[in-house]
């Protein structure tokens, strides 16, 4: 494990920079990339909310039952502008906290705190997911998947 200062990643205001150049009805999934192969494991992110690790860092969270619709790169950028634009978050043991664009943003579901850090964002042809299989070719999915990267746990 390498601590946060030798990994490059994504901030708050990276991340934003890089998602309006993604179209802005392109689904969002969270990837946890294997280096060395493997099948990768996706999924949908739900909000962004304060991370259980270090409570004023922004966490990605999602959930691990299949959520009702996919998260559009719209969406994911409404939830940073609120952030950037002064929401407090509460801790996960208590406290208010307001996110800034230096942050790194962090992936977990609510309440846990694995360590997992975004990395990078690509924009690629769908494959099958946690939750069954994504039809590349239809209609509402055609070329339109971004994914948020996450490549190891780092150690703050």
């Amino acid at each position: 494990m390498r601590f946060l200062e030798e990994v490059d990643h994504l901030t708050l205001g990276s991340l934003r920079a890089a998602l309006t150049e993604q179209p802005l009805d392109a689904a969002v999934f969270v990837n946890w990339w294997h280096p060395q192969g493997g099948v990768p494991l996706m999924f949908i992110p739900s909000g962004l909310d304060s991370w259980r690790g270090v409570y004023k860092y922004p966490s990605l969270v999602w959930q691990r039952e299949a959520p009702d619709q996919p998260t559009f790169v719209a969406d994911v950028i409404a939830w940073i502008d609120e952030a950037l634009a002064g929401r407090h978050y509460e801790g996960y043991k208590g406290g208010e906290y307001i996110f800034v664009e230096d942050y790194p943003v962090w992936v977990d579901p609510y309440g846990e705190a694995s360590n997992n850090l975004v990395t990078e964002l690509r924009q690629v042809k769908p494959w099958t997911y946690q939750y069954g299989e994504v039809d590349p070719y239809s209609d509402d999915y055609q070329h339109h998947f971004v994914v948020l990267v996450v490549t190891e746990m780092v150690e703050l």
